[in-house]
């Protein structure tokens, strides 16, 4: 599949819509199961991975770097961030959660999703698997 910047190029399937790998297939690096994966690291995913890391949860931020506002110099009427450029405003807020010990940061476009019995899989362009599991949502 062509990657895309675009999160509406992401495939969602189901497990059952899942190919297992044959002998001859690469081997797929699976990291760290995760509480909540949060596909862009924009505006949007860092406030959301904000609350969910003040929350205690374990959180990946998976971006790939390229927010749709990279061309723009200024972003205007952002409360407190008013003329200031959207890459020292991403800037500031990745510093901000990496304060927190349960979030974490790959730089990577998402391309697959799938969702098992009581997990979901995310599989990144570069063939790493990340998982997040609905079962393990309490505070360690």
């Amino acid at each position: 599949m062509a990657t895309s910047e675009r999160s509406s190029d992401l495939q969602i399937t189901s497990s059952h819509d899942r190919q297992k790998n044959s002998d001859d297939a690469p081997d797929i690096w699976v990291a760290m199961s995760y509480h909540v994966i949060v596909i862009g690291g924009s505006f949007a995913g860092l406030s959301a991975a904000l609350q969910l890391a003040r929350a205690r949860r374990r959180v990946l931020i998976l971006d790939s770097g390229k927010p749709r506002n990279r061309f723009a110099q200024f972003s205007q009427g952002f409360f407190g961030h008013d003329g200031q450029s959207p890459s020292a405003i991403l800037a500031n807020a990745r510093s901000q959660l990496l304060s927190y010990g349960t979030v974490s940061f790959a730089e990577d476009l998402a391309t697959h999703a799938a969702k098992s019995d009581e997990e979901y899989i995310i599989t990144a362009a570069s063939g790493t698997v990340h998982t997040a599991s609905e079962g393990d949502l309490h505070p360690d």
